[in-house]
C-alpha cells in the first residue's frame, strides 16, 4: 500500500505532509475486497502530527509543530455498533484504571 506523501518547504526546511488518520484508516479498508464477516475491523495508529504554526505562535502545549496523537477506526456493521461501543468504554475504563485517572460520560 502506498500513502502519499508531499514535500514542502517551511522556515527553511524540509518536511514531508501525509493523509490525516481517517481517509489513511478507509484506504486501508478498501485496500482489498472484504466480507461482512470479517467485521468488525479496528485500526488504530499511534503516530507524529506536524502543523506549520508560525515561530511567534508557539507557546507551551497548545501551540505546537510536533505532537503525538493516536486514533482509531472501527468499521462494524450496524448490528455490532452497540457491542463495539460497549467494548470500547471497557477498554478506556481499563486504561485509565491503570492510570487511575477519572472521566464522566454525558
Amino acid at each position: 500500500m502506498l500513502i502519499c506523501f508531499i514535500i514542502v518547504q517551511i522556515d527553511g526546511e524540509e518536511f514531508g505532509l501525509k493523509p490525516m488518520y481517517c481517509p489513511g484508516h478507509c484506504i486501508i479498508f478498501k485496500h482489498e475486497t472484504r466480507s461482512y464477516r470479517e467485521l468488525p475491523l479496528r485500526i488504530a495508529d499511534f503516530g507524529v502530527l506536524h502543523r506549520n504554526e508560525a515561530s511567534g505562535a508557539l507557546s507551551g502545549l497548545t501551540r505546537v509543530r510536533r505532537f503525538q496523537q493516536d486514533d482509531a477506526h472501527i468499521f462494524c456493521r450496524e448490528s455490532q455498533i452497540k457491542e463495539e461501543v460497549k467494548s470500547v468504554l471497557e477498554f478506556i475504563n481499563y486504561v485509565y484504571g491503570i492510570f487511575g485517572f477519572n472521566y464522566e460520560l454525558e
